[in-house]
């Protein structure tokens, strides 16, 4: 389909994202990268231009005939080590099976005592890091492994360190190849093992671990995975295709998963030299959201970029004329207690949930951004609300209808707009079935239905946690719906969005609006 050029597309920004990020990395890394290029060639030079999408279950099968799984780590991102514990819960799950142990490269092998005292509960967290010189060894942010310490010691799964931080690339390949093997063919056990993607090369570890070096060694089956390769990733986006996770088969027993925007990875080094800049401890996250930390990089300066970003989808047809109510504070939600006012109690207990259902809320009057945690999945929500925002004003409460639909379309357009800039990371999973919806698209006259049952009043305080929650899921449902429309015909939508919604008259009627919306998406 031949692309106009009145809005930029997903796929050219997601190509702008990447190379503006990767080439920032590339100038951190400095001489660094002349060291590694040629190991990265040869990793990069051995994947094949030709795959096949498969399902999860070949990905199973494939390990279930290995004796070693070799997944490859980007080590900045904490995404990576959150898949290749998934990997192994996901493997221990459907094949019935917990006799696993974990190799990791994170870790000299000089240091396995410690690593078998801390799985004892022998020592501490604390202890641990600091007798393994964790932050000079090795340096790389702390919490994606700890999950890893976490999972083994919940299901006693013993960990292997295999790295040999003092040699060459080459030497490194060799030793842990002997380690490797040496764990499988012990203990007995499936060894799954994290390592940085670029020893995943079919000459490199791989070549290394079954090379023959005399004698009858029994041969080591492997399987490799990879994640988020750039090529992979632009091929099938350029299909417009944004799901959530695909599986691709590269060779026999190698695969790629794609659940992440490659773009992110170069941010999240980014993040981490900005945090070694500074001298500052990486800061501790929660599981779930962690892997989209940005840990010291400055708030309001990412804030303004994404904005931007937006501002570039749209051509510059929508044009933030002055960012000066940008200054972000991380609190939770006790900010927004109950005034004794009734109105006021009302609008500051929306506020709180709409703080508790977004992780972010934008106090125009203030000139505030409240955010729960600074991820990129907050940061580029909150950029699509003050993107919103702009352009349309709150309605007063006492017009419950339009106030409530107001809500709804807010909602659709944050959803929408971040997953314009985070596609595949944004991707959506919706309990449906509650709102009685189908699963092929949503019905106009349903949604329209769901809203009118559950319209906002002042004056019913306690009801109204939930009607806004069933709002927000709304919102997601419809904007999910849409976004798949953008894919479709980029230019109808943003078009739609600037006329109808981003560039909204201040006294619009937001069940009109909503309606125009849902029109392209039913």
């Amino acid at each position: 389909m031949k692309k106009s050029q009145k809005t930029t597309s997903i796929f050219e920004l997601q190509n702008y994202l990447y190379n503006h990020f990767s080439e920032k990395a590339k100038n951190l890394m400095g001489e660094k990268i002349t060291t590694i290029s040629n190991y990265s060639k040869s990793f990069h030079n051995c994947l094949p231009q030709n795959y096949c999408v498969v399902k999860e279950k070949k990905i199973l099968e494939s390990l279930d005939k290995s004796d070693v799984c070799l997944f490859g780590d980007f080590h900045t991102l904490t995404k990576y080590q959150v898949n290749f514990i998934k990997i192994i819960e996901t493997y221990a799950k459907k094949q019935d099976c917990k006799e696993v142990s974990i190799a990791l490269e994170a870790l000299n092998t000089s240091d396995q005592e410690y690593i078998d005292e801390y799985l004892e509960n022998k020592i501490s967290e604390q202890e641990f890091i600091k007798k393994v010189d964790y932050y000079q060894k090795w340096g790389f942010p702390w919490e994606g492994y700890s999950n890893i310490f976490k999972y083994a010691k919940k299901n006693k799964t013993p960990i292997f360190a295999i790295n040999y931080s003092n040699k060459s690339l080459f030497e490194r390949d060799q030793l842990i190849a002997k380690r490797i093997k040496n764990i499988a063919l012990k203990y007995g056990k499936k060894v799954f093992c994290l390592i940085g993607e670029h020893h995943l090369a079919d000459s490199h570890l791989p070549s290394c671990i079954n090379s023959k070096s005399g004698g009858k060694e029994k041969k080591i089956h492997l399987t490799r995975i990879i994640s988020n390769i750039e090529y992979y990733y632009a091929v099938e986006k350029s299909k417009n295709n944004y799901s959530s996770n695909e599986n691709l088969e590269l060779k026999k027993d190698f695969y790629c998963i794609l659940n992440t925007d490659p773009w992110i990875k170069w941010l999240s080094y980014i993040a981490w030299q900005e945090g070694k800049k500074s001298n500052l401890k990486l800061s501790n996250h929660n599981y779930d959201n962690s892997s989209l930390d940005l840990h010291e990089l400055e708030p309001e300066f990412q804030f303004n970029y994404f904005v931007s970003i937006l501002c570039r989808f749209f051509k510059n047809k929508v044009k933030p004329h002055k960012i000066d109510y940008c200054k972000i504070i991380f609190h939770n939600e006790n900010i927004f207690d109950a005034d004794s006012e009734n109105e006021k109690k009302t609008l500051q207990l929306i506020a709180k949930q709409d703080y508790t259902l977004n992780n972010h809320h934008i106090c125009k009057q203030n000139k505030f951004i409240y955010m729960r945690s600074y991820n990129l999945i907050n940061l580029t929500q909150a950029s699509s609300t003050f993107i919103f925002n702009i352009y349309n004003n709150e309605p007063d409460i006492d017009s419950s209808r339009n106030f409530s639909y107001y809500y709804v379309v807010k909602t659709v357009v944050t959803h929408l707009l971040s997953s314009i800039i985070l596609p595949t990371e944004t991707k959506m999973q919706f309990r449906k079935k509650e709102y009685n919806i189908s699963n092929q698209k949503p019905d106009s006259a349903t949604l329209h239905l769901l809203i009118e049952a559950n319209l906002i009043e002042k004056r019913n305080i306690n009801q109204n946690i939930k009607k806004l929650n069933n709002l927000h899921m709304i919102g997601k449902i419809s904007a999910e719906a849409l976004f798949k429309k953008i894919s479709e015909n980029e230019d109808l939508i943003a078009n739609h969005l600037i006329n109808n919604i981003l560039k909204n008259k201040k006294d619009a009627s937001y069940p009109v609006i909503f309606n125009r919306l849902i029109e392209l998406c039913c």
